[in-house]
């Protein structure tokens, strides 16, 4: 037995030594066709007719790319630079053009001849850097949408006439809709919405349609709408909506979403709200599957309606309660429950250190906590997410006076990103 133990431990130590010895000599042409177009997917669109031109192997690599990245570069390419080296990527399923402009009628033939060689593209993410007129925007929605678009994210300020709206409902393949900061009215918003895209609506910045005659209507025809998001809570773009926002959120329109829209998964609506205990508790007790909430600035809720919400929502993974002044230390202790949370933002809430302390000791996979802007935090509680919560990258406590450099100290050593 001792003979055969001492040529097992032999055996063991020569197979390690092999693979270190393959490892060693392995080169780049042993990466695997995956692993290479994931790192390929990382570079920029310029870089990669560079890459494209380094070897047979790499070109065929490149070539099967699905998306092209163009978000986070310092000089933008024009339009017609960029077409013409998307046309080289043929098998293209996603396009992020945040940042290519795209100026007037005249680049229209441009457009088109991206549609006729990349016929594959399901997804275009476009953050328009210029607003063009609401009617060059329509031609342009005609010839993206020959594509069969899987999902359409739009930002621009130039208003969606009806033939556009009209347009983006005939479009059968849609799943997704996204459009943020859009001046559009509320007969429109409805007319591109179908059943095919209900599942998933998205008006960010779109404040003019946080209105009780827009989420009625809308939940009466999207039964099976899953994500809805409408407005935001970002001070940028306060001053842009609030000229074009007609009406209040309220239990109104939180009852109609509870008797039709039973698969619901994701809640925003920021600012405008109205809405009281009845109405929140209304969604959670018919709405089971909630994973991401986001009440803005809604002083009617009180922390009964968010203990409900806890109770009867056990998949909650992002929690947004900023400035409702009715939530305190209680909610806090039921929100602790949430062993799955993920992002809290309490910005300007009636809360102390007992409540934040509560939900560091219940919630250890918690990513991000915003708790700015309140003055009864003190070093307590930031300490007591160093030691309860190893997973956190990002603490907000701007403007709340009571955390000194030594409370969260420990947490900026570990690579917490701490806003103060």
């Amino acid at each position: 037995m001792p003979h055969q133990t001492k040529f097992d431990c032999k055996l063991r130590l020569c197979k390690s030594k092999t693979m270190a010895s393959d490892i060693a000599n392995a080169t780049i042409e042993d990466l695997p066709d995956e692993l290479l177009e994931l790192v390929f997917r990382r570079f920029y669109w310029s870089d990669l007719l560079v890459i494209k031109q380094v070897c047979k192997r790499f070109y065929a690599a490149a070539s099967e790319l699905r998306k092209i990245n163009v978000s986070g570069m310092r000089i933008f390419p024009s339009l017609g630079t960029f077409v013409n080296t998307c046309v080289k990527f043929p098998r293209l399923r996603k396009l992020v053009l945040n940042g290519i402009m795209y100026e007037d009628i005249s680049e229209l033939p441009l457009v088109e001849k991206l549609v006729t060689s990349c016929t594959e593209i399901e997804s275009i993410v476009w953050q328009l850097a210029y607003t063009p007129y609401s009617e060059h925007l329509t031609e342009l929605l005609n010839v993206l949408l020959q594509l069969r678009l899987k999902r359409l994210d739009f930002k621009t300020r130039s208003t969606l006439l009806k033939e556009a709206a009209q347009r983006i409902g005939q479009c059968t393949t849609l799943r997704k809709i996204s459009l943020e900061e859009t001046p559009i009215s509320v007969p429109n918003a409805l007319m591109m919405i179908t059943p095919a895209s209900s599942g998933w609506i998205s008006f960010k910045g779109c404040s003019q349609l946080i209105s009780d005659q827009f989420i009625v209507a809308l939940a009466d025809n999207c039964r099976q709408l899953q994500h809805l998001c409408l407005g935001t809570g970002e001070d940028r773009y306060y001053y842009y909506s609030s000229m074009y926002n007609s009406g209040f959120c309220s239990d109104k329109g939180f009852h109609a979403l509870a008797t039709c829209c039973v698969n619901l998964r994701t809640l925003e609506i920021m600012k405008y709200l109205v809405v009281t205990d009845a109405g929140l508790m209304a969604v959670a007790d018919s709405c089971p599957l909630l994973s991401r909430v986001s009440l803005f600035a809604d002083r009617a809720l009180t922390s009964a309606s968010i203990i409900r919400l806890v109770q009867k929502c056990r998949h909650l993974r992002y929690l947004n309660f900023s400035r409702c002044l009715g939530l305190d230390d209680n909610a806090l202790r039921s929100i602790a429950e949430c062993s799955e949370l993920e992002v809290l933002k309490l910005q300007a809430c009636n809360i102390t250190d007992n409540g934040v302390v509560a939900v560091a000791k219940g919630c250890p996979k918690l990513l991000l906590l915003d708790i700015s802007i309140i003055l009864t935090i003190s070093d307590l509680a930031v300490q007591a997410l160093a030691e309860h919560c190893p997973q956190l990258n990002t603490l907000n406590i701007v403007g709340s006076r009571g955390v000194t450099r030594r409370g969260f100290r420990p947490l900026s050593k570990r690579g917490c990103a701490v806003m103060r």
